[in-house]
């Protein structure tokens, strides 16, 4: 049973866009079952990588953190009144798509290339459909479309009109800016702030992991970061360039990133201007007051997962559900780019900055694509003082393939 090169990079794409495609979805809040079944066969994909090297033995240190995954889940549902089926399939999702993650970059597979080239498409993708839709190409409306979703602590749960295109292409939100109504690009996601945290990931990947900078390609990331009107994605954009500039030699590259830095601090500070008047920002400034003094309450342990209460804040919700012990989903975050030499410290500063703020703004807590980071994450982080690649020997590979995959 032999995998050609084609054949197993189009796997690894193919589970990459799922992992994305299924981490904080319109699609799946529009259609929770659909979701569901998503999970499910993520789980399964990811497994896949057992089979391909399965004759590779996984070092005793990923065990080890992998049990102390599986502890920290059953704790919870010991100590405290919590739905022991979904405490498990978080569970269960954590550890297949840490197994995929660990057991390819193990063996000399660089997600994280794949990852950046992966949020590239998806955001040409859905900036094509933006036009299109959006702009009015094709003289359709859409349809709307009533759903229910979460605000935070502070407001709960709460009827949403969207806008629907052919159930393809979907609008949430819209934005008052020099008294103009824009509508705001949320991409795949269930809102703008959402979609901005992975367009901002996309443009690390062409400043800092791309051998040479494309032009093309950071406009297309920068136009996108620009139509979501995100305060917090105006913020990563600039800390990402203005690293970039610190880094680079290039003149061109410097001033038209100096020129981009000016432009978006002055959005940014209208878009202030416009939010600390508005519902949202009151509601979410109330949300972390609230989740914080709950933190303060019960910092060792938490309330357990799925009490307590669930934030505007991902990074917020996982200490209210575990409290300290959630820094053993946090800390490999901010690694996954720790040995790539093309970042430097600089990048991998910017990087963690990036996250930290990705998901203190934003409910990302337990989807696929942080524990794809975490796996990478702890892959580097035990691993840090050595090149450890298995490739091709004693798995299903052909021998010719260790050339091929790196």
């Amino acid at each position: 049973m032999a995998f050609n090169k084609k054949i197993l990079n189009a796997y690894v794409y193919f589970v990459i866009f799922l992992i994305i495609f299924s981490s904080s979805s319109i699609y799946i809040i529009i259609n929770p079952e659909f979701g569901n079944y998503l999970k499910i066969i993520v789980m399964g994909l990811c497994l896949v990588p057992l089979l391909i090297f399965c004759r590779s033995s996984i070092p005793l240190k990923y065990c080890i953190y992998t049990f102390l995954i599986i502890i920290l889940f059953l704790l919870n549902i010991l100590l405290f009144q919590v739905n022991a089926y979904n405490v498990l399939m978080v569970c269960l999702r954590s550890i297949t798509i840490l197994i995929f993650s660990v057991t390819l970059t193990r063996n000399g597979i660089t997600l994280l290339d794949k990852i950046f080239k992966t949020l590239f498409v998806l955001a040409v993708a859905y900036l094509l459909m933006y036009v299109v839709f959006e702009l009015g190409i094709i003289g359709i409306s859409g349809e709307r479309i009533v759903i229910t979703t979460y605000s935070g602590v502070s407001q709960g749960e709460y009827s949403q009109t969207i806008i629907s295109y052919f159930n393809i292409f979907y609008r949430t939100q819209t934005i008052r800016v020099f008294d103009n109504l824009f509508n705001r690009f949320n991409g795949f996601c269930w809102e703008a702030g959402a979609y901005q945290f992975f367009l901002n990931i996309c443009l690390i990947g062409i400043l800092f992991n791309d051998k040479k900078i494309s032009i093309c390609k950071f406009l297309i990331i920068i136009i996108s970061i620009m139509l979501t009107f995100s305060t917090m994605g105006y913020i990563c954009m600039f800390i990402i360039i203005t690293a970039r500039v610190l880094k680079s030699k290039n003149v061109f590259l410097s001033i038209l990133s100096f020129v981009l830095a000016g432009i978006f601090v002055a959005l940014t500070a209208v878009l202030l201007e416009e939010k600390a008047q508005s519902i949202s920002y009151s509601s979410r400034a109330e949300d972390f007051s609230i989740v914080l003094n709950l933190i303060l309450e019960s910092p060792i342990f938490g309330y357990g997962y799925g009490e307590g209460a669930y934030s505007y804040s991902g990074m917020l919700t996982m200490f209210t559900h575990f409290g300290l012990l959630a820094i053993i989903f946090i800390v490999p975050m901010f690694f996954a780019v720790y040995k790539n030499d093309r970042f430097g410290k600089i990048g991998f500063l910017t990087f963690g900055i990036c996250i930290i703020l990705g998901f203190v703004n934003e409910p990302f807590e337990y989807t696929n694509f942080m524990f794809l980071l975490v796996g990478i994450g702890l892959n580097n982080i035990i691993n840090r003082n050595q090149n450890e690649v298995n490739i091709c020997q004693n798995s299903f590979l052909e021998p010719q393939m260790r050339d091929l995959i790196m």
